[in-house]
């Protein structure tokens, strides 16, 4: 499958002939809210301001307390054992699964599937999945954690094991989110899921049996699914909508950010002009040069009309260009693919090493960066996407 064309705001709206906005089901496991300090949370006002209706979905009265602040409703499940004996018929089934994976001398026991799978798969489905009001809770698409399977409680295993039966069984997609490092071999109880987002790049023999399309979160958006707080970063969470509304944000367009200072005008020129020389990979990339200014006066000019004016002739050359003011110059290098540093910033070279930002810092250099850059998928992309994927094979169908 294809990740082509994203977008933040297409495809976020209902169907024109229904008034019901999607519905999204953001997941809570205990392990990863107290692992994340419950920015894990914080994708459900993000997702609401994005014109979702959100449900915080949870299983701890302790989780529930902090979801509840988060301003949107909050749906407790419970799981309960089932009246039959699970232990009797998990040995049942491990003798019809009781097949040698691989050839072994007599007087060796060889290893089978049972073994493998019986135990684990089979007491964990038999679990009651129990909500009230099941029948008419039917999401548009669960948000779920994905993390290492080592290092989730036997609770978070078990209800997100009848989760994915679940969204199986009601044909929901699941957009799943690395929570924590994926390389380990404890696979069993990782079902497969729609989408997968990770913080990290791995091998794709790694992450095609986990799931059917795999992409890179953006910095800002892996932060919410690590450990510890960073006060720039939950400053741009906070502002991020707000600032998206200066770019042209259409389907499939990237961003090449360019902080400019009047200090050196010169250098913010060359890079215009060499950015120029190649007009025919900014429009193939589709990619929009972001001009970041602050809200100076110079000499009775504001900052932004001295860019405009005075880097005029070099930006005629540049197919889709914007000057974006009012917001820290590591804002706009966030919610950009890469920036390029005409002069030495110890700010945004300080971020880039500790938030995995793309710095391009050489014009000889600027137009294989162009070339080669790899594209980030936000949440609110992956969301759009499965939906679109959703109603087109509903509408085929």
């Amino acid at each position: 499958m294809s990740l082509t064309p994203l977008t933040e705001t297409a495809s976020l709206q209902a169907d024109a002939t229904s008034t019901r906005k999607p519905m999204a089901a953001l997941v809570a496991t205990n392990t990863v809210c107290g692992m994340t300090h419950n920015k894990w949370l914080a994708l459900a006002p993000m997702l609401k301001e994005a014109g979702y209706d959100v449900v915080v979905l949870v299983w701890s009265e302790e989780t529930a307390n902090v979801a509840a602040t988060r301003q949107v409703p909050v749906l407790r499940a419970s799981l309960v054992n089932a009246s039959f004996n699970k232990l009797a018929e998990a040995k049942r089934l491990h003798e019809l699964l009781n097949r040698p994976i691989v050839t072994q001398p007599a007087h060796l026991k060889a290893p089978t599937w049972g073994d493998l799978l019986a135990f684990d798969d089979f007491i964990g489905a038999a679990q009651w999945w129990q909500i009230a009001g099941l029948d008419v809770f039917h999401p548009d698409i669960l948000i779920v954690p994905f993390p290492g399977a080592e290092l989730s409680s036997t609770e978070d295993e078990q209800v997100m094991m009848a989760i994915n039966r679940y969204a199986r069984l009601a044909k929901i997609p699941l957009l799943a989110l690395e929570t924590q490092k994926l390389d380990c071999v404890l696979h069993i109880s990782r079902p497969q899921v729609d989408c997968l987002l990770t913080k990290y790049a791995y091998p794709q023999a790694l992450l095609a049996p986990l799931a059917r399309a795999s992409f890179a979160l953006p910095p800002a958006w892996r932060y919410l699914c690590n450990g510890g707080l960073d006060t720039e970063l939950e400053e741009f969470l906070q502002r991020e909508a707000g600032l998206r509304q200066q770019l042209h944000w259409e389907p499939g367009r990237s961003y090449l950010f360019l902080p400019f200072h009047v200090y050196y005008m010169e250098e913010c020129a060359r890079v215009l002009a060499a950015l120029g020389k190649h007009t025919e990979v900014l429009e193939q990339r589709q990619i929009e040069v972001l001009i970041g200014c602050g809200v100076a006066h110079r000499r009775n000019l504001m900052e932004k009309d001295l860019i405009i004016e005075g880097l005029k002739r070099w930006l005629v050359g540049i197919p889709k260009w914007s000057v974006v003011e009012g917001g820290h110059t590591l804002h706009w290098a966030l919610l950009a693919e890469f920036t390029v540093l005409p002069y030495a910033s110890s700010g945004i070279e300080d971020a880039a090493a500790r938030w995995g930002l793309t710095l391009v810092r050489r014009i000889p250099d600027l137009l294989e960066a162009v070339r080669q850059y790899q594209p980030t998928v936000s949440p609110l992309s992956a969301i759009a996407w499965l939906l679109e994927s959703k109603n087109r094979t509903a509408n085929e169908q």
